[in-house]
């Protein structure tokens, strides 16, 4: 952060690492006359540091009080520069500067999810037919067409009962595993 001429102080996360002050500070947030301002117009430098000027709709009742000494200890301690231009920083990166490689990898660790277990790896290296290992995948993931699915993508269905039974919904595990027409089949 720069100067804070870019960066809404409420609205924008850049003083704590997850959320904007907004979600974190709530209850100051809505009684601030300061919504979608800017940081820089939030305070001024004075001499010696910046110093915030925090402008209220109503006094603070008591169980605010607690609140707002810890939203304005918080504030002390940030820095804002008096010189300097507001930038964007890419967290995903070490050095900050956004590149197409860390956003394949974020993209791609999203899609192998936290139950990699080895399983779908070792899928692709056995010795099958390439369209027997990609239905087993899809079996796996949960991405064949079945009628659950196929509802879940917006398709309109009359129902989405199982089409060989009509006792249960058509998910994959119903229909692979607990089918009575097609549990004679394995």
């Amino acid at each position: 952060m720069g100067c804070g001429d870019k960066i809404r102080f409420w609205e924008d996360t850049w003083a704590t690492e997850d959320k904007p002050l907004m979600v974190k500070y709530h209850n100051m947030y809505q009684i601030s006359n300061q919504q979608q301002q800017t940081i820089n117009l939030m305070g001024s430098h004075t001499k010696v540091e910046w110093e915030w000027k925090f402008s209220w709709r109503k006094t603070l009742f008591d169980n605010e009080v607690v609140m707002a000494a810890d939203f304005l200890e918080e504030s002390a301690q940030l820095i804002i520069q008096q010189n300097g231009e507001d930038s964007w920083i890419w967290k995903a990166d070490p050095s900050g500067n956004y590149s197409t490689t860390t956003t394949y990898e974020l993209l791609l660790e999203a899609t192998r999810g936290e139950n990699e277990d080895g399983t779908l790896v070792e899928l692709w290296k056995l010795k099958i037919p390439l369209k027997a290992a990609v239905f087993a995948w899809r079996l796996f993931r949960d991405r064949l067409p079945t009628k659950v699915n196929l509802r879940r993508g917006q398709v309109e269905l009359n129902d989405s009962l199982c089409s060989l039974c009509n006792t249960k919904k058509e998910d994959a595990a119903h229909l692979f595993f607990n089918c009575s027409h097609t549990l004679p089949l394995w």
